[in-house]
């Protein structure tokens, strides 16, 4: 059975003024619809989970992720899959531009002219200097660490989750963190970095790469080395931020192939300018007769007369897109180790020889159960930064007078703590109450 995602990009809560809220509301509603529909005509009971490559909000606040979250609910709901089976990457409306400090903004100035060696000058030896760098990400961590999707405060990839597609053979899908050196004025196209903590991509025999990105390659400083590790070592690359749908399919390194694809904007900032609200169906296929990845793209967007949405036929002249891409790492051990030799190169034998890896669970990172996914989602996204200080006190891993704000670095491992020493059902008891007193507050203003 192939692997199947609705793939979003650019929704943008919060963005609307005026009348666009419910023209905002109403295609956010009509694309659930359209999910639903698409899903029964295929027959899919259940697909596999929703991919947002960026700007789930447009001014990263906490009530924007709020709204997405209710959204995303249903729409997981309705396509069948665990309400954490969510990947997310950060675009640049994704922070709070409000939380970056005149400090912040000169670190910032400083990596920009300085480059990747200025960047990892201070992820190794300042973490403060790295808090200071990650602040303005504040509400999105909390949303992100609930999807199991943390940006690593090291500088590290911002999710990494496994699905096996095939015996010995496994998708591995890799977030990238694309805007970290977004500034206070914005003024981000051609400043911003991936870095060589992320960059510097993993291979090994029988694993294939989805790269999640929000912005495309060429908006990087670094876009020559990113470029080159991305078409060396991935198989697909999904970015958004440029509000367009595109799919193009290259050939590198002779025997593999990349896709590389935008699903346009959800909801973009301007449709006066041309764009339209789009999104994609994605379904990647083990297929047996060529040890390749089987992708299929379904492109959808609005239809102005009949206000929902549609096949889009621009990209492909048709309603789909199909393509097998070549897949060295997929290949058996044999074939792999016949091209190897004609090749006279060590690396497909390099990639056998490395250890098989562990299928990280729905939610990545570390291995948990439906529970303890649950429990992480409602604690990170649908609670406060004083309800989430206020539950850790109740299980006791903080006193009782305790009254500061807690680091996102710190509230990971006071969580993990407290599911590793038998304390996940105290803390999901407190998680519980303070999430019905939220929602009886929330009530209660609305009456």
């Amino acid at each position: 059975m192939p692997l199947t995602y609705v793939h979003l990009s650019d929704i943008h809560f919060g963005q609307e003024k005026g009348s666009e809220v419910y023209v905002h509301d109403d295609v956010k509603e009509c694309l659930i619809a359209d999910v639903a529909t698409l899903k029964a005509a295929a027959g899919i009971e259940r697909m596999d989970g929703v991919i947002v490559t960026g700007d789930v909000a447009f001014s990263g606040k906490k009530s924007e992720y709020d709204s997405a979250a209710q959204w995303l609910d249903r729409l997981t709901q309705v396509i069948g899959c665990e309400k954490t089976d969510v990947l997310v990457v950060p675009g640049n409306h994704d922070i709070d531009r409000d939380r970056i400090t005149p400090l912040a903004e000169l670190m910032l100035s400083r990596v920009a002219e300085g480059g990747s060696d200025e960047l990892e000058r201070f992820l190794a030896n300042d973490p403060q200097a790295t808090e200071l760098l990650y602040d303005k990400f504040h509400d999105y961590r909390a949303f992100a660490e609930g999807y199991g999707c943390p940006l690593a405060s090291d500088g590290g990839v911002a999710v990494t989750r496994q699905m096996e597609i095939a015996p010995d053979r496994v998708l591995r899908f890799v977030g990238l963190n694309s805007a970290l050196l977004c500034t206070r004025h914005g003024d981000d196209e051609g400043k911003l970095l991936i870095g060589g903590r992320q960059h510097v991509l993993p291979r090994s025999h029988g694993y294939e790469l989805v790269v999640l990105c929000h912005h495309p390659l060429e908006s990087l400083q670094d876009h020559e080395l990113a470029s080159r590790y991305i078409r060396s070592r991935a198989r697909v690359h999904i970015y958004g931020h440029v509000h367009e749908p595109t799919a193009d399919v290259e050939s590198h390194v002779g025997d593999a192939d990349l896709l590389t694809m935008s699903a346009g904007a959800v909801v973009p900032p301007n449709t006066e300018d041309g764009y339209e609200y789009t999104y994609n169906l994605l379904s990647f296929e083990w297929d047996a007769s060529t040890e390749g990845l089987k992708v299929e793209i379904v492109p959808r967007t609005w239809n102005e007369q009949a206000t929902r949405f549609d096949a889009d036929m621009r990209q492909f002249e048709a309603d789909r897109f199909q393509h097998i891409l070549r897949c060295p790492n997929f290949r058996s051990q044999a074939a792999a180790a016949s091209v190897d030799g004609a090749r006279g190169s060590a690396r497909i034998g390099a990639m056998q020889a490395a250890p098989a890896e562990p299928l990280s669970d729905a939610a990545g990172g570390t291995a948990m159960g439906r529970s303890s996914n649950l429990l992480r989602l409602h604690f990170f996204r649908d609670l406060s930064a004083e309800q989430r200080v206020h539950a850790l006190i109740e299980v006791g891993l903080l006193p009782d007078d305790w009254t500061i704000e807690l680091t996102h670095t710190i509230e990971r491992r006071l969580f993990d703590k407290a599911l590793n020493s038998g304390l996940e059902n105290k803390l999901a008891t407190a998680v519980g109450a303070l999430r019905t007193v939220a929602v009886t507050a929330e009530r209660g203003e609305e009456e």
